[in-house]
């Protein structure tokens, strides 16, 4: 990452990184309720230990996961801190009105093949 980017902006940045990859979405999901140990989320993902190992590495790094070591399990919870932070992050962007007023979408917004589709914004046609 640029030397000029925020400290803040480069967590969030990290956190959006680690988020992108589908399994590690599932690893996160499974953490929404309770905190597990790396050996029930195996099991439940059907993976073995350095595929898993890799994820959980991954979103600890992100800051996105808490660990701790009780016996021979180590437990994994989500960091509730990290994900308030996105969404506060995200929610600078309600506020956002774009060039026609409103942000929403009120039909599908799409870029398909390098070519630039139509686009439906405030019910105005853009080309």
């Amino acid at each position: 990452m640029k030397d000029n980017v925020s400290p803040h902006l480069k967590n969030v940045l990290s956190s959006f990184n680690a988020l992108s990859d589908p399994f590690r979405i599932q690893i996160v999901e499974l953490l929404r309720f309770q905190e597990l140990t790396a050996a029930a989320l195996r099991a439940q993902l059907h993976v073995g230990p350095s595929k898993l190992s890799f994820h959980l590495k991954q979103l600890k790094e992100a800051n996105l996961l808490l660990s701790y070591q009780k016996g021979r399990s180590t437990y994994y919870s989500l960091n509730l801190a990290q994900l308030v932070a996105l969404e506060q992050y995200l929610s600078g962007y309600r506020r956002f009105k774009g060039r026609w007023g409103s942000n929403r979408l009120t039909r599908g917004q799409f870029f398909g093949g390098g070519r630039r589709q139509k686009v439906w914004l405030s019910g105005r046609n853009i080309s």
